[in-house]
């Protein structure tokens, strides 16, 4: 999630600065700078929003399926609690 953070906010006010340009779009405008600013923190902001929703739906890293027994099994007076983990991510090869 935190990666998706930092990568949305600089992707984002990249682009929004970008977009920006130099922040005028009418003649005899002195607000530029201002503008871009605005515009810049909004579209870093906004970046940075997508960027951890995006995070927290795909995180990155090993996924883990883990899947347990409906009821416990009792062996030798013990209750065991069989689980299944199965991963998702990449195969390592040795």
């Amino acid at each position: 999630m935190g990666l998706g953070l930092l990568g949305g906010a600089l992707v984002g006010g990249v682009l929004a600065r970008v977009a920006a340009g130099d922040g005028c779009v009418i003649d005899g405008c002195d607000e530029g700078g201002f503008a871009v600013g605005v515009i810049t923190l909004a579209g870093t902001a906004t970046g940075a929003l997508i960027g951890t929703v995006v995070g927290a739906v795909l995180p990155a890293g090993t996924q883990w399926l883990t899947e347990r027994a409906p009821r416990s099994l009792r062996v030798a007076g013990l209750d065991i609690h069989p689980q299944l983990r199965v991963s998702f991510g990449e195969r390592h090869r040795h």
